[in-house]
């Protein structure tokens, strides 16, 4: 998954719920099975989470926390990239619980998965095409049933993704507005300016392939301002990327001498891994201090 593809980079994770302990005498296996998987969850052994949750599932299907069984074997599933069979558990627990923030998680990895899948397989296939449509009504299906999450950020940036990979520049356009509103934080920001620059310079060439040359030429201009936000911002290999594309654009418009010269600023890569390593080492050498360092540090 890697058209510019960020998207694995912040999930909101729901707490994963206690498997509660049984009190009747009788099913103290079941209940020594639940502590087991839960266990392999905390410490990601991910393959014997699945191997447990099955057997608990087909052991004892009557259980009181059977729902947090199908859980846990739906996100080791997604863990593992078995996208299907995280599909198919994800949507047995959307069902099956009367939990909002639980429907809420199924339904958000179920879009996920479903747009994981689509991309695992070939370009331009049909059935490529066909589970990306599947993936786009996965991500609306969300919106609509939870407006408010915290998550919709990433959501209409996953469709927007999605939209830019069927040619649906224009929808995607509108994604990524909304994503941007969506992300009160501004931490997002540079995903949703890269693909919204690009979406804008697509739209661009299907208007200069239709001989719609003013319309061709707004896009262009606003793409042109979005990559050059990028480009002098402080990410370096952002900012590399924003100068081959607008050199790219500068060629569309038949600004030649200017694509030259932004093509002769790009750095080399080990020009470029050196800005990084010395943008970075601040940040490395206060994470080096701290003993247990803050989510927020580490993704920084």
């Amino acid at each position: 998954m890697n058209f510019r593809h960020r998207i694995q980079r912040a999930l909101v994770l729901l707490a994963v719920p206690l498997l509660l302990p049984l009190r009747c005498p009788a099913q103290d296996a079941a209940a020594e099975a639940g502590k087991k998987m839960q266990a392999a969850y905390e410490a990601s052994r991910y393959e014997e989470v699945v191997k447990l949750a099955e057997e608990f599932i087909k052991s004892y299907p009557q259980s009181p926390n059977l729902s947090s069984a199908q859980l846990l074997l739906a996100r080791a599933q997604y863990s593992l990239g078995k996208w299907s069979e995280s599909i198919a558990n994800y949507r047995k627990v959307k069902t099956a619980t009367k939990e909002k923030e639980i429907q809420e998680e199924a339904a958000y990895y179920l879009a996920q998965a479903a747009a994981a899948e689509a991309e695992s397989l070939p370009e331009k296939s049909t059935e490529r095409k066909k589970k990306i449509e599947e993936a786009i009504q996965a991500v609306g299906d969300f919106a609509k049933e939870f407006p408010e999450s915290k998550s919709m950020a990433e959501t209409f940036l996953l469709r927007a993704r999605l939209q830019v990979q069927l040619g649906k520049f224009t929808e995607a356009s509108q994604d990524l507005e909304a994503a941007r509103k969506a992300d009160t934080d501004g931490s997002m920001s540079e995903e949703i300016d890269y693909l919204q620059g690009y979406a804008e310079a697509r739209r661009a060439d299907e208007l200069l392939a239709d001989f719609k040359r003013t319309d061709a030429e707004a896009a262009i201009a606003r793409a042109g301002q979005i990559y050059a936000r990028l480009a002098s911002g402080a990410n370096p290999a952002l900012a590399a990327e924003a100068n081959l594309q607008l050199a790219t654009l500068d060629v569309s418009a038949r600004r030649f001498d200017e694509a030259m010269e932004r093509l002769r600023a790009v750095p080399g890569k080990q020009e470029l891994i050196a800005r990084l390593e010395t943008k970075l080492a601040p940040l490395k050498a206060e994470l080096a201090q701290m003993s247990t360092p803050s989510p927020a540090k580490i993704s920084q």
